[in-house]
């Protein structure tokens, strides 16, 4: 303690308070001594006054911004989220209206094939391994659907129905090379076969070489076709290919449904 008390600071510290009280005793507190050191006192402790009242300011003030920037970052946390449910649901919107623009369509082709009984059907399923192979349907034997129902698009024809649950149903797709389909060139009225090859391209088969089929010709479906309508698209000649020792050309189609994106089908009854 007497180690404390001897060194300077703390002296004039000490010091200063015991004037503080003499001058502010009842007796003495009037006097004109007494004035006159109150004012010096002032003085003297006016720069220790002021940097102990910023010190509490800053402190204070420091406080303050440390709360307001912790509830700035929470209310920015709540935005963020808000933000990301506002962008889920417009792309939600903007998928509903993309289906309802989808349906719209695939109505007027239900109405045209009114006679058939046409059934607007969603795709609920793929096999990734088979991506364009097969897909499955939102429809099956309680909607009427039967096996060889023939499944289309606005853009033409997808494939037919190979198996039919009660709800869902699963349809081959005109890519698969278990598909096949009667069909004709729309510009010369040529017949042949169409198969389906790979994910990019469908081919034609025994269409002679005297054929007249050129790139660009609309390949349609034929009056012989027994699974769909006549005159429905198929796909577009891309290559056509005259071998010398071929009794028949080698023809490749580009479909001209985008099987890989269809969300929504007809099914013909």
């Amino acid at each position: 303690m007497v180690n404390f008390l001897n060194k300077k600071p703390y002296k004039i510290v000490l010091l200063l308070v015991c004037l503080a009280l003499v001058i502010n005793l009842p007796g003495l507190s009037k006097t004109f001594p007494s004035i006159i050191l109150r004012s010096a006192f002032s003085v003297v402790l006016y720069p220790f006054q002021y940097v102990f009242s910023n010190s509490l300011y800053f402190v204070g003030g420091s406080m303050g911004n440390i709360v307001y920037l912790r509830d700035a970052q929470r209310e920015n946390e709540f935005l963020k989220k808000e933000l990301g449910f506002a962008k889920l649901k417009l792309e939600n919107l903007a998928q509903i209206d993309k289906d309802n623009s989808v349906i719209a369509e695939l109505s007027k082709y239900q109405k045209a094939y009114s006679y058939l009984n046409a059934h607007i059907a969603p795709i609920v399923g793929r096999d990734p391994s088979n991506w364009f192979n097969t897909v499955i349907i939102g429809a099956g034997s309680s909607a009427g659907i039967k096996v060889g129902f023939p499944a289309i698009t606005y853009d033409g024809i997808v494939g037919y129905v190979i198996e039919v649950n009660p709800f869902s149903s699963k349809v081959i797709l005109a890519t698969d090379s278990n598909f096949s389909v009667s069909a004709a060139d729309k510009n010369s009225g040529d017949l042949g076969l169409v198969a389906g090859s790979s994910p990019e391209h469908l081919i034609m088969k025994f269409i002679s070489r005297s054929a007249n089929i050129s790139v660009g010709d609309q390949i349609i479906t034929s009056s012989v076709s027994q699974t769909f309508p006549k005159g429905l698209p198929i796909g577009t000649v891309t290559k056509v290919d005259k071998k010398d020792y071929d009794l028949f050309q080698h023809i490749e189609i580009k479909p001209s449904v985008n099987l890989g994106r269809i969300q929504w089908v007809l099914i013909l009854k």
